[in-house]
């Protein structure tokens, strides 16, 4: 089967099925505006994350330490039933200036959301940094991590801060552990 942007989506991506079968789709947190709830499209520079490696996106030297290091080359992402659609968030479209996690769903539920740099194009670090569709717990968060490994990605991920309850949006000093890519 492939995704409206002909990636296919079976083999590795099983365990976005598997995901998606054990969680429960949330709307999202934050009412989006119109424009807000708008989705992308590929014109618009609308990817889906499949089996790497992934092609023509913005690379980072290293995973962000400071907010405005995390500013730089920024994708939003989301899981959705059966994808995970990913986009630069610095897109103009629909009068905004930067895409919300609501444009790559169209405002529908999702399982989660974040943020995430690319190293390279089988590595990213990420973050489930999204008021709209963030993480709700660090087993949450951990359970993500290990669904960007079984589609084959090494990641990096900025961890889980239990006394706010949500994602850290940075990377702590010297707190980066890159875990490989899972079989």
């Amino acid at each position: 089967m492939d995704s409206p942007d002909g990636h296919e989506v079976s083999g590795k991506a099983c365990p976005l099925a598997r995901y998606c079968s054990t969680q429960e789709a949330k709307p999202p947190c934050i009412v989006p505006t119109e424009a807000e709830a708008k989705p992308l499209a590929a014109a618009d520079g609308l990817k889906h994350l499949a089996a790497p490696p992934v092609a023509d996106v913005a690379l980072v030297p290293a995973p962000p330490m400071t907010i405005d290091e995390a500013k730089i080359s920024r994708y939003l992402w989301a899981v959705v039933p059966d994808l995970i659609p990913y986009a630069l968030e610095q897109t103009a479209v629909f009068g905004l200036e930067l895409i919300k996690h609501t444009n790559l769903t169209g405002g529908v539920d999702a399982f989660s959301g974040g943020e995430l740099w690319f190293i390279d194009e089988r590595s990213f670090a990420f973050n489930g940094s999204s008021g709209r569709y963030g993480p709700r717990s660090k087993s949450h968060l951990d359970e993500i991590c290990t669904l960007f490994r079984k589609l084959g990605y090494r990641v990096a991920c900025t961890g889980f801060d239990t006394e706010v309850n949500r994602s850290r949006p940075v990377f702590l000093e010297d707190e980066v552990r890159w875990m490989e890519a899972a079989e």
